[in-house]
């Protein structure tokens, strides 16, 4: 459990550095008006997920976490984030940016855990 709850506090820091953050701002645009680059900007996005995905399963896999479907638990893990990160860093959401990187985190990290707990 600690694991993963530093590995999500590791994510968002990344999700939340300014050369991230610059990417989203340059890239939301123009795929709004030409949604042909759409793939440009997929494919990192996709390399993230299967990171995480390999994390998650080895977790499973270990027992650490309850077995299921590593890649369906990354692409939610990773809509949560992206979804706050672009709520804090792009919207600049006051609802959002009450909280801090901190509190984000271990937020998102209790909320994936309380369903990814193995059974005791």
């Amino acid at each position: 459990a600690l694991a993963l709850r530093s590995f999500i506090r590791q994510l968002l820091a990344i999700a939340e550095g300014e050369r991230f953050v610059q990417l989203i701002r340059l890239f939301l645009p123009e795929v709004v008006h030409n949604p042909a680059i759409a793939p440009a900007g997929l494919a990192g996005l996709e390399e993230m997920a299967r990171f995480v995905e390999r994390y998650l399963a080895d977790k499973m896999a270990r027992g650490e976490l309850r077995p299921g479907d590593a890649t369906l638990t990354a692409q939610v893990l990773l809509s949560n984030l992206m979804g706050a990160v672009l709520r804090r860093q792009v919207i600049r959401d006051p609802a959002m940016l009450r909280y801090s990187q901190e509190e984000l985190a271990e937020s998102i990290a209790s909320l994936m855990l309380h369903g990814l707990l193995p059974e005791r």
